[in-house]
């Protein structure tokens, strides 16, 4: 092969390899928006995905970022223990774990409780919440910088990290519409 048709072929390759991405996205954005009835007209689509917030959450072993998460799909629960629907909706996001989570899907709560582990692992314990991996916003600003004015509120990451949909207010995570929501992102 001629070299000169080496970086023609990459930059076709690459032009490609984009265009597929972003008709994934599309295609994604498309199908997120069409499940929009019942409990997910909450859901807030984000066409094209956008970086979620730069905070640094504090895990049990290690931090990470939102970001990091990467190579599935996350639903990431932010809650407190104040908060009365955070509390209620959390044995179905277990349920939710226990039945989709795979190496393409995850669930992780987030408290933005100050005190940490210290005040959320009773609440957890109480509740018999297990299986899910459990992150602390130290700052508690993780809400205001995802433009959220309530808990409990979930983000949805895509594989590569970005941030796709949102839903502020309480699910039954293991309900019928929820379940409709984990199986579209699970389809693409």
């Amino acid at each position: 092969m001629p070299k000169s048709l080496t970086p023609a072929l990459i930059f076709f390759a690459v032009v490609l390899g984009v265009s597929y991405l972003f008709m994934g996205q599309v295609q994604l954005s498309n199908s997120l928006n069409a499940i929009k009835q019942g409990e997910l007209e909450k859901l807030e689509v984000y066409d094209p995905p956008i970086a979620p917030p730069a905070v640094i959450l504090e895990g049990r072993n290690s931090s990470l970022t939102l970001s990091d998460l990467k190579g599935q799909y996350s639903l990431v629960n932010i809650w407190a223990t104040w908060c009365a629907p955070c509390l209620e909706e959390m044995p179905s996001l277990m349920r939710l774990q226990k039945a989709k989570g795979s190496d393409k899907f995850q669930v992780i709560i987030v408290s933005i409780d100050r005190e940490g582990f210290a005040k959320t692992d009773p609440w957890l314990e109480r509740l018999a919440i297990q299986g899910l991996d459990d992150y602390i916003d130290p700052t508690g600003r993780l809400p205001l910088m995802t433009e959220s004015q309530q808990l409990p509120t979930t983000l949805i990451i895509n594989p590569g990290g970005m941030l796709v949909a949102k839903v502020t207010d309480s699910l039954e995570w293991d309900g019928p519409d929820a379940q409709r929501l984990v199986d579209t992102l699970l389809a693409h």
